[in-house]
């Protein structure tokens, strides 16, 4: 009998892939919110869409342990991490007036920079690279 890669998944995996299904699902909730007060425009309700399909298809990816997955998180995590952190810097004048808005952008940057850091550490990394074929049969995404 084959193991399936749910056996070998990390728990840091597991926590931000049910993190990514919650911001997925947190993004359609307040998409349906916005249309039924007719705030949200058909044009935004389908790049909003789109956007939540990436992140779903990105979610499942993680929870299947495919490295395609991995590498987009740490690319687009890093991407944000550097666009935040040059944005507080050119904007601090205005913008970090006080020490909870200090405290709000450095705990966004963590955020911002738990996923990747995590994500390449070597036994992470291992497990994503050494998962089993599915056992119920081909797995979509594969």
């Amino acid at each position: 009998m084959e193991q399936s890669s749910t056996a070998k998944r990390p728990k840091g995996v597991t926590i931000l892939a049910v993190f990514l299904f919650g911001s997925v699902a947190a993004g359609l909730l307040s998409q349906i919110i916005l249309l039924y007060l007719n705030i949200l425009q058909p044009s935004q309700l389908a790049l909003q869409l789109t956007e939540d399909l990436f992140y779903l298809i990105i979610a499942i990816g993680i929870w299947k342990l495919k490295n395609w997955a991995r590498i987009i998180i740490v690319i687009l995590d890093g991407f944000g991490f550097l666009f935040l952190t040059v944005f507080i810097f050119l904007y601090r004048s205005w913008l970090l007036t006080s020490r909870w808005e200090m405290a709000l952008w450095f705990s966004a940057l963590v955020l911002l920079l738990w996923p990747p850091v995590y994500l390449l550490l070597p036994h992470v990394k291992q497990a994503f690279l050494t998962t089993t074929p599915d056992p119920l049969g081909a797995a979509p995404f594969a």
